[in-house]
Formats: C-alpha cells, sequence, structure tokens
C-alpha cells in the first residue's frame, strides 16, 4: 500500500537476561517494511546499523548490525553466512574548531565557558581537552581503537 500507515513494519528488540531475572528488553525500534530493498533470493544483502531506542532514559542507545532480506520466495534457499570475527580498526578524528554553541546553561555575562569534544564509536570514545569559547579551537588528533565484526582482513567492515 502507498499509505504509510498501511505499510508493514518490522520491530527489532534487543534483550538481556541475568541469574536474577528472565529476559528483558532493553531497547527497540520499529522499522517500515519499505526501508529494505527487495532482492532475488540467491542474492547478499549487506549488514546495516540501525539505531534503538533505549527504554531507560538513564542508558545510551545501543544499535545493532542486522541483514535484513525481503525477497517473495518462499521456497528460497538459505544463504550460508560469511564467517564474521571481531577485529580491531583504528579511528582517528582530526578536531578542530566549533562555532554557534549555544546551550541553556551557558551565561553571557561570565567568562567564556570551555569546551570539550568527545568521539564515540562501539562503545569506545575519547575526548579533546577542554578549551575556552565561544569559539574552541582545539587542533587535535584523537585516535580511538575499535572493534568491529568483518568478514574481511584486507577490506572495510562490510556495514552500510
Amino acid at each position: 500500500p502507498e499509505d504509510a500507515n498501511s505499510q508493514s513494519s518490522i520491530t527489532i528488540s534487543l534483550y538481556t537476561s541475568g541469574y536474577l531475572h528472565g529476559p528483558r528488553r532493553v531497547a527497540a525500534t520499529k522499522c517500515s517494511l519499505n526501508e529494505f530493498v527487495e532482492c532475488h533470493p540467491e542474492e547478499q544483502v549487506k549488514p546495516r546499523s540501525i539505531s534503538l531506542e533505549s527504554v531507560s532514559h538513564d542508558v545510551s542507545s545501543p544499535s545493532v548490525l542486522i541483514a535484513i532480506k525481503k525477497t517473495r520466495n518462499f521456497t528460497a534457499p538459505r544463504n550460508a553466512r560469511k564467517p564474521v570475527q571481531p577485529m580491531v580498526y583504528l579511528l582517528r578524528a582530526y578536531c578542530f574548531t566549533a562555532r554557534s554553541i549555544k546551550h541553556s546553561s551557558i551565561r553571557n555575562d561570565q567568562e567564556t565557558a570551555h569546551f570539550g569534544l568527545t568521539v564515540s564509536c562501539t562503545g569506545m570514545s575519547k575526548r579533546t581537552k577542554a578549551v575556552a569559547g565561544p569559539r574552541p579551537l582545539w587542533m587535535q588528533p584523537l585516535e580511538v581503537k575499535i572493534l568491529l565484526c568483518s568478514d574481511s582482513t584486507r577490506e572495510a567492515p562490510a556495514t552500510e
């Protein structure tokens, strides 16, 4: 159907379980089925990262790496998954400057505030030193070692 409210959707939920409790939903999201391409049964699809909305507001929102394939052929054989392994990558962020910073906690009648820039990926993060504003100038590279899952040691991780 062309009407957005009539289209099918997929709900993706992330659960946790422990010794003291059963499965508990941590985060979830709802995606329209039209976001995923319809493909031939033998065709491979790249996994993509989908951000989820956290159930608890005191926890940052997680994301999942997932491959969703849409086809009309019900007898299509499932393709064997590629062997994926965690690999260490180095993320470099060259932090230069910021401008037009506005926030309710910044007072204009006092001396300028200090600003730091945080770069985060896959749960790892690094922060620049705090520099006085209103146009902080960091001129500082940040290097963050991150862990990404990949099917190749010679190519970039197979994600979108």
